[in-house]
């Protein structure tokens, strides 16, 4: 028998032991895969659930649907849902096609999100992902036939391959992946491979991912109980530990075996918040659903089979070519008045329901989003929504909703709220309360003030903060040679460019710095859209920024809040409007404190804020 690498964590022992469809799929894969493949059956990958997803670095990915249908017993309606007759019930199941169709969208956006980076047409990278539905106890004309009658019409009619009992029992593996005789694939590679095995099994790749978490009573009380209602409203400064309660409340859930949702609004977040998560428990990670808002919204448009009118509102809109760059009424109104309307009791059998479903950066979700995420929480379930109203950089609705009991957010009482700042440098929380009161003091803005933690003083985590205002001229040379100057300085070399993040308000300027560190043969990884760059390009760039990834970092504002970094360079152009404040209080709230110092350098053009920099050199 051929050696194979297999992950048998994921497979239950029910299923081997039994005669199921998944017993004699995994055995027929165990014989006809080589040593080059590695086997997952069942994995939770983020809330998707394919029955196997079998990887090979050099070639690709096969993502296999299991059916262990009688198709004798099936409806199809003139929806397209298909039902399944069992003991005089009538079950709806999804359709394979739109299955496979959620599972290759999510590995090229989100789970391999490197795949296609350096080819313009679409359709060339997706070639290395196979997906297959395997029947093994149907015949394959009749499969045929089914297949056909429930999606000729569908885009992925023509790239599903399928087979039934007469391939297992000749090990003809060829008819779901005809072109095993490959060696290699163009398009495949070992990072694409490890960018999947994240979200397959639970990496252990930074020194970061051990350290002791730092949690004070009220966070505990957070993390290891619920309301009697079961929602839970928490407001809390920058570094107070928002994010570490959202982490270590999802661990905990999922060890009651519980069904988790955390959602967020901003796409490069989710990656921050599943690092924290390992640091409370290896391998739970895993078995959390982790979503965007506007891609849990997506998917619950699939699943309930009303794609069309979702690309429907897409149409229409680009076809005012004013707007074509301007998405907020669609992602903002549009999308969430649909799924409004379409999702109701008759309709909540054909999507996933969560016993707990957390919101975090809870400020930047208007309340229609968590009235209808609130739809899809099962009975008895509960919610958490964390708030910074400080950092309400997308101008969203005031949270006074959540106060008003008529409005059916289901929050009664106070708020719970989160003050001593574990993260920032204490050298820096002065600055930043002179900052809110400065510039963001109002009835609007609730958040309590940031404070230290009791004796603990600078000399214990230093950091050097610096200001320097300059005028617009050269700003991408000074920020570059500071960032270059931060390491150079290091005469004990514990600094790294890894650990180097510059984080601007201007994307121009950050293409800038990202090609000026280029010739100087520093690699960045970076989030800024390109010239004529397409839209789910840009969105995958967002999706593969790691911290862990070994180059210096490069982003805007809005993409890294909620994150954190040891030396910071912020570039501020502008501080007009309310939202460009809070949007400058994110960025000086990025510093992480380190016992071996850590940096914070702003390079400020906007002369609103030349007052307030010489507090910073003073």
């Amino acid at each position: 028998m051929l050696d194979f690498k297999v992950d048998m964590s994921f497979l239950n022992k029910q299923t081997l032991d039994g005669k199921s469809g998944e017993d004699f799929v995994f055995h027929f894969l165990k014989r006809n895969l080589n040593k080059n493949w590695e086997i997952y059956p069942q994995p939770h990958l983020n809330g998707l659930k394919p029955d196997f997803v079998c990887l090979n670095p050099r070639f690709g990915i096969l993502i296999i649907e299991v059916k262990n249908w009688d198709l004798n017993k099936y409806e199809v309606e003139q929806s397209g849902r298909i039902k399944i007759a069992r003991s005089n019930q009538k079950f709806s199941v999804p359709s394979p096609f739109t299955q496979i169709q959620k599972y290759k969208e999510g590995i090229y956006n989100i789970y391999c999100p490197r795949l296609g980076d350096n080819f313009k047409d679409y359709n060339k990278p997706l070639s290395v992902i196979y997906c297959g539905i395997i029947f093994p106890f149907e015949e394959e004309d009749k499969i045929k036939d089914f297949l056909f009658k429930i999606g000729s019409a569908h885009p992925q009619y023509k790239y599903l391959k399928y087979c039934g009992k007469e391939s297992l029992k000749t090990n003809n593996i060829t008819s779901i992946l005809p072109d095993l005789g490959l060696e290699k694939s163009h398009y495949m590679n070992a990072n694409l491979a490890d960018d999947l095995r994240s979200w397959l099994i639970e990496p252990d790749y930074s020194a970061e991912q051990k350290e002791d978490i730092e949690l004070n009573a009220t966070q505990k009380l957070l993390i290891n109980s619920r309301t009697k209602t079961g929602f839970r409203r928490i407001r809390g400064a920058a570094g107070t530990g928002k994010s570490f309660v959202v982490a270590g409340r999802a661990t905990e859930l999922i060890k009651e075996q519980k069904d988790v949702l955390v959602i967020t609004y901003n796409v490069t977040l989710i990656n921050y918040l599943r690092d924290i998560c390992s640091r409370f428990s290896r391998g739970s990670k895993n078995k959390i659903t982790w979503k965007n808002f506007h891609q849990w919204a997506k998917d619950l448009c699939y699943d309930l089979n009303i794609e069309r009118k979702y690309k429907k509102i897409w149409r229409e809109h680009y076809k005012d070519q004013y707007y074509i760059f301007d998405h907020d009424e669609v992602l903002t109104f549009k999308i969430p008045a649909l799924l409004n309307q379409e999702l109701n009791e008759g309709t909540l059998i054909y999507t996933k329901l969560y016993d707990a479903i957390l919101v975090d950066e809870g400020q930047d979700f208007e309340s229609q989003w968590w009235l209808l995420l609130k739809k899809i929480l099962k009975p008895g379930g509960e919610m958490s929504l964390m708030v910074d109203t400080t950092q309400n950089i997308y101008e969203r609705e005031s949270t006074k909703w959540t106060d008003d009991p008529s409005k059916g957010s289901g929050f009664i009482g106070r708020w719970f709220d989160l003050n001593i700042s574990y993260r920032l440098p204490p050298s820096i929380i002065p600055f930043m309360r002179r900052f809110i009161e400065t510039f963001l003091k109002s009835e609007e803005y609730l958040t309590p003030l940031p404070d230290k933690k009791q004796k603990e003083f600078d000399i214990f985590y230093p950091c050097d903060l610096k200001w320097i205002q300059t005028n617009k001229n050269n700003i991408s040379s000074l920020c570059s040679n500071e960032m270059i100057s931060i390491i150079k300085e290091d005469t004990e070399r514990n600094r790294s460019f890894t650990d180097l993040t510059f984080i601007t308000d201007n994307e121009n300027t950050g293409i800038e710095v990202v090609n000026k560190l280029k010739k100087k043969n520093i690699k960045t990884i970076h989030t800024y859209k390109l010239k004529d760059e397409p839209a789910h390009f840009h969105r995958k760039r967002k999706m593969s920024f790691y911290k862990g990834d070994a180059q210096v970092k490069a982003t805007t504002i809005h993409s890294f809040k909620g994150w954190e970094g040891r030396f910071i360079i912020v570039h501020i152009s502008k501080a007009k409007t309310k939202n460009d404040f809070s949007l400058i209080y994110t960025a000086l709230t990025r510093v992480k404190k380190h016992k071996k110092g850590s940096f914070i350098t702003i390079i400020c053009s906007e002369n609103k804020l030349a007052e307030y920099g010489k507090l910073w050199k003073k």
